[in-house]
């Protein structure tokens, strides 16, 4: 009788999308895509709707109440993962954060996962944006949890699709792939390196909230609403008016279909013209909206959003010393990159070939599934008395021979396993020879250590390769493994997903108030420059420790040796020890987003600590960027393992609960923005620092303000902050490119006194 073959891996991914959710399972030779329980359909609509009587739907049906009743139905909510930000539903008054919106979403999947499969998985790999910082990578695994999933691996959307692309390819297909990944709120790029063995990652970049939402805002903030306001002479149409909020999800609906309709491949159409019946009531009359949207008018709502994505394709570029003549294509992924203006923009700014081969709307899924099929399930379930088998082998790449490390194990963990030996099988049956580590000769068996050990090569020569384990014990019957152990071993000719990386630098910052010193400061400041006025500028203003470096391969591990400043009395609970941590690229701390911190006092440690205390800090970065940090003190020989706190965005409440906040740190950052940019374009002073040669001094100044005015920022911050009028969601990207700004201006203002250049700011 034909032996079931069982395989350990994950096998399943979920792309966690902002407008769509879509899931994959990958059987070691192709991924599939796993359709929605109920309407049979690639993908599931990332929307959340509860009713009267307290029930939540989840898909479809929630996409069309968010059009009916948006007071009591979401979508779009995974924009605000790790934010405060709940929704209310009206009807129900039950409110929900992000998490538990995603959560809902999450156990919807599962479901179809079951649906399809009969299997209900506890393990999955979970996709999330290349510009996911370690707030919004907790609060998606936290989803997870919520969700019933006990194992969560996390992966960059674009590192995945170039996994995905990377199954197809050949061993002499070798390049520097671009992937570019717009989707409905969020947008990727990555740069990698198919080097004939692996995906070999070099850089990322990204942008939260960008995406193909903000040009349906767009429309309807830029072209719908001002002429409702003009027909109608409503003063009170806005976004935040409750009493126009289906009047607002019917508007962006439609211009979403204006969107699709006026920028799709396969048409030439110049004008979209929409009619909407009793849009308005108004008294016994009703108003029809009535509106015609050219091509052209599409083509200008989406031109700032896009060179803002350029910027970022130019960013890692710049992070890889490459140009982009050296991308061999660039790999198109997410709904939005289905529009033709899109990719006729792309061909025009980086004339490069562009490749869709696979689905850009479900290829991040697909990639992710391979990757879930390169990791071993943490969790087996036996039977009493069953044996089991662990095994830790790479399953992709295009080597010739793979070397397996294998483990038998029983639930008695005393078990001998002397006499046991192990045999291997081809697909058809046939026994495949093993090399004797002792002699170096073939065999067809090779013996178990007494714990159950095992390691053997195999030759792997087809593009595909199966293999079935046979155990034996001393009396040469064969032992049975429980049915929930894998009992195979595959091996697949593609280029290998290769390591993971860091999406986010992290930073240790420590003041006055920390009470610690890291004496070894001087070797850990790297700015990646040879400019001693920057290094000066670093020592001088700020007290930020770059610990981990964005791009970094993952897992990691780091051990900083710190020093107590003062004392730290047992029982005083004024007396402390602080670590701050921050994540973010930008030179100053301050301007950074904080992470969390660890606060020790006299009432955690059991003894007085003397100054000058050696303090022990452990950071720990797993595969899905997840941060773990420990404090060891060797004087008390204490340790403080879950003593860190995370800080969840709460210093942003003050600017996402009141607009005028935010308004004017914009205002006041522009005016001084407006001053220093007007002084690097007086060409007269220029002039006088070249002659007097004060210009190298502040070269940095001029820089800085080219690169501000050639990217478009200031126009693009314009834009952010002015839809965070009336969306939350534009609130935490408004403050990054502010606190950009600001980073970048000091950094000005520093070039200018240390030169005696008055300027007053």
């Amino acid at each position: 009788m034909m032996r079931q073959i069982r395989r350990n891996t994950i096998d399943f991914a979920i792309d966690l999308g902002t407008s769509d959710s879509v899931i994959a399972c990958f059987n070691g030779q192709e991924s599939e895509i796993i359709k929605n329980h109920s309407t049979g359909e690639d993908h599931t609509p990332s929307a959340v709707y509860i009713d009267s009587l307290g029930e939540i739907h989840v898909g479809r049906i929630a996409k069309e109440a968010v059009l009916k009743c948006p007071s009591n139905a979401t979508s779009e909510f995974k924009l605000n993962m790790g934010f405060p930000i709940p929704f209310l539903f009206e009807s129900s008054q039950i409110k929900m954060y992000p998490e538990q919106l995603s959560a809902e979403l999450l156990k919807d999947l599962r479901k179809s996962i079951y649906h399809q499969t009969n299997q209900n998985i506890e393990e999955i790999v979970i996709t999330v944006p290349a510009n996911s910082n370690p707030l919004k990578t907790k609060a998606t695994k936290e989803a997870a949890e919520l969700a019933g999933f006990k194992s969560v691996y996390l992966i960059l959307e674009p590192v995945a699709a170039a996994i995905a692309y990377g199954l197809r390819a050949k061993k002499e297909d070798t390049g520097i792939w671009m992937i570019y990944d717009l989707g409905g709120g969020t947008f990727d790029v990555s740069l990698v390196k198919a080097n004939g063995q692996e995906i070999e990652k070099l850089a990322t970049s990204g942008e939260d909230n960008l995406g193909g939402k903000l040009f349906d805002w767009k429309i309807v903030d830029d072209y719908f609403t001002p002429k409702i306001i003009d027909d109608l002479n409503l003063t009170d149409f806005r976004r935040d008016n409750p009493n126009y909020l289906k009047v607002f999800s019917i508007l962006k609906n439609e211009a979403e279909k204006a969107k699709i309709a006026l920028s799709g491949s396969d048409n030439d159409i110049k004008d979209y013209e929409l009619s909407i019946e009793k849009l308005i009531e108004i008294g016994d009359k009703s108003y029809d909206f009535n509106y015609i949207l050219g091509k052209e008018d599409l083509m200008n709502i989406m031109k700032p959003f896009l060179k803002i994505t350029f910027n970022h394709c130019y960013e890692v570029l710049e992070e890889s010393n490459l140009s982009i003549d050296d991308v061999e294509k660039i790999i198109l992924v997410g709904g939005s990159t289905l529009s033709s203006i899109l990719r006729d923009s792309l061909k025009d700014e980086f004339d490069r070939p562009l490749e869709y081969g696979i689905n850009p709307l479900t290829v991040v899924a697909q990639g992710a599934s391979i990757y879930a099929g390169t990791i071993e399930k943490q969790f087996i379930e036996c039977e009493n008395h069953r044996f089991a088998l662990i095994l830790d082998y790479e399953k992709i790449g295009f080597k010739d021979n793979i070397d397996i490390n294998g483990k038998v194990f029983a639930l008695d963990e005393k078990y001998s396993f002397l006499d046991y030996s192990i045999e291997i099988t081809g697909s058809n049956g046939e026994i495949i020879y093993i090399e004797d580590s002792k002699t170096g000769n073939p065999t067809e068996r090779i013996d178990l250590d007494i714990d159950g050990n095992f390691r053997l090569n195999l030759n792997v020569k087809d593009s595909y390769n199966e293999f079935l384990i046979n155990i034996y014990d001393g009396n040469g019957d064969l032992v049975e493994l429980d049915e929930n152990s894998p009992n195979s071993i595959h091996y697949k000719k593609a280029l290998n997903p290769g390591y993971p990386i860091l999406s986010s630098s992290i930073s240790l910052y420590l003041d006055e108030d920390s009470s610690l010193i890291l004496k070894n400061s001087e070797d850990l400041i790297d700015l990646d420059t040879e400019n001693d006025f920057i290094i000066e500028y670093s020592k001088r203003f700020n007290s930020s420790y770059p610990i981990a470096s964005k791009g970094d391969i993952i897992p990691m591990s780091r051990k900083e040796i710190l020093h107590t400043s003062k004392i730290i009395k047992k029982g005083d609970g004024d007396s402390f020890i602080k670590f701050s941590f921050y994540f973010g690229e930008l030179i100053l701390a301050n301007y950074n987003t904080l992470l969390g911190q660890i606060v020790i006092t006299g009432n955690d440690i059991i003894d007085d600590l003397p100054k000058d205390s050696e303090i022990e800090l452990n950071i720990n970065i797993n595969e899905s960027n997840m941060i773990d940090f420990e404090v060891f003190i060797p004087y008390l020989r204490q340790s403080f393992n879950n003593s860190f706190s995370f800080n969840n965005y709460n210093n942003y409440n003050g600017f996402i609960d009141n607009y005028d906040n935010l308004k004017s740190k914009h205002d006041e950052i522009i005016k001084k923005y407006n001053k220093i940019r007007d002084f690097a374009r007086d060409e007269d002073k220029k002039e006088l620092f070249l002659k007097n040669g004060i210009y190298q001094s502040i070269e940095r100044v001029y820089e800085n303000i080219e690169e501000i005015e050639e990217k478009e920022i200031i126009d693009y911050l314009d834009i952010l902050v002015d839809m965070a009028r009336y969306d939350k969601i534009a609130v935490y990207p408004s403050l990054e490119y502010l606190n950009y700004l600001d980073d970048v201006l000091d950094e000005c203002k520093f070039f200018l006194t240390i030169a005696d250049v008055e300027l007053s700011i």
